[in-house]
């Protein structure tokens, strides 16, 4: 998690710049499109973060915990399609699990992956990150688990 943290916190600084451009641009290019993706799921997984950390829940609905615009209008409750060229290039998935004290939220490859923006995205160091993240965590049990995605909730182990 720490070494996620840290790698999107870099991403969006050097992407500030880059996300002003692809604003302010009406057609934009495949690449300009992907990094304007990322720096989205990036501020997609943030507001979650904020949003939880000051409420200790998430909304009934992923789009109401956030502005950004990828997200699959259609989609509802904690599973929304994030879009990129109208494509569902990926997945994300939130739960809270309240005895483990977890806040789980997952980042997987869409139903449309293999759509070519969709793979120019996937190749990004910093939505690979969040593909592959993982936590390890002890259950009411006591027991160590590994799960994928990342944890905005209670004790975690490193």
């Amino acid at each position: 998690m720490k070494n996620l943290i840290n790698s999107c916190a870099k991403f969006c600084l050097v992407s500030m710049v880059a996300l002003n451009i692809c604003h302010a641009k009406e057609n934009l290019t495949d690449n300009e499109t992907v990094t304007k993706a990322t720096i989205n799921l990036t501020t997609l997984v943030a507001d979650m973060g904020a949003y939880f950390t000051s409420r200790a829940e998430f909304a009934k609905n992923i789009k109401d915990m956030t502005d950004i615009r990828e997200l699959d209008p259609n989609s509802s409750g904690h599973r929304a399609d994030f879009l990129v060229k109208n494509q569902r290039c990926l997945e994300i998935f939130i739960k809270l699990d309240k005895p483990n004290h977890l806040a789980l939220v997952r980042v997987s490859k869409g139903k449309d992956k293999d759509k070519k923006i969709c793979k120019e995205l996937i190749k990004e160091k910093t939505i690979q990150d969040y593909l592959n993240a993982t936590f390890t965590h002890k259950d009411a049990n006591g027991k160590k688990l590994t799960k994928k995605g990342f944890n905005f909730g209670g004790p975690i182990m490193y």
